[in-house]
């Protein structure tokens, strides 16, 4: 999801985002572990995201 995606939710949808890209991130270390994971740069593209989310509802939080 882009930045600007984000920006335009609300922060209890970036909350819901935030938990969603965590629980996939589990699901596929899981399994990466178990060796079934084809898209292994999915790890890093949702890290990533994740990232992004706090980094926005941080911001939107300051901003309150």
């Amino acid at each position: 999801m882009q930045s600007r995606e984000l920006n335009a939710m609300s922060s209890e949808e970036i909350t819901g985002f935030i938990n969603d890209m965590e629980r996939k991130l589990f699901d596929d270390r899981l399994n990466h572990a178990s060796a079934s994971l084809q898209d292994t740069d999915g790890l890093r593209r949702t890290r990533r995201a994740i990232a992004r989310a706090k980094t926005i509802l941080a911001q939107k939080e300051a901003a309150n």
